[in-house]
């Protein structure tokens, strides 16, 4: 549901717009590290949501993984990069140096914030 509203709003966007937040969707295997292997297919719509909307992720600087998961037995734990900032290309040559960083996590998450800086 949120990526058909997401289409209909980029088909008719002309202006700069960016979006950012916990996708619960990684891109690609790199984005995921312990647990199950992340699954290619789930990866793919992922990243053909992202192309459909024609929106551009805007990276990162700083700990890869924006999420981690519980302790399991024996002490593993599974890291994703869940957050990330996305925009479309309009966005992205208006704001041509912005950047997002990730944050250190608090104490009270399981995510690490993401600071998209503009400049």
């Amino acid at each position: 549901m949120l990526w058909h509203e997401l289409k209909l709003y980029a088909d008719q966007m002309r202006e700069p717009w960016m979006l950012a937040g916990d996708f619960n969707d990684i891109a690609c295997s790199a984005e995921k590290k312990g647990g199950v292997a992340a699954s290619a297919r789930k990866c793919n719509i992922f990243v053909e949501r992202i192309n459909s909307c024609h929106l551009l992720d805007l990276g990162y600087v700083g700990t890869k993984f924006t999420w981690r998961g519980p302790l399991y037995h024996g002490g593993g734990r599974i890291f994703e990069r869940l957050d990330r900032a996305l925009c479309n290309d309009v966005w992205r040559l208006e704001f041509s140096k912005a950047f997002v960083r990730t944050l250190p996590r608090l104490e009270f998450s399981d995510h690490h914030p993401i600071l998209i800086y503009p400049f």
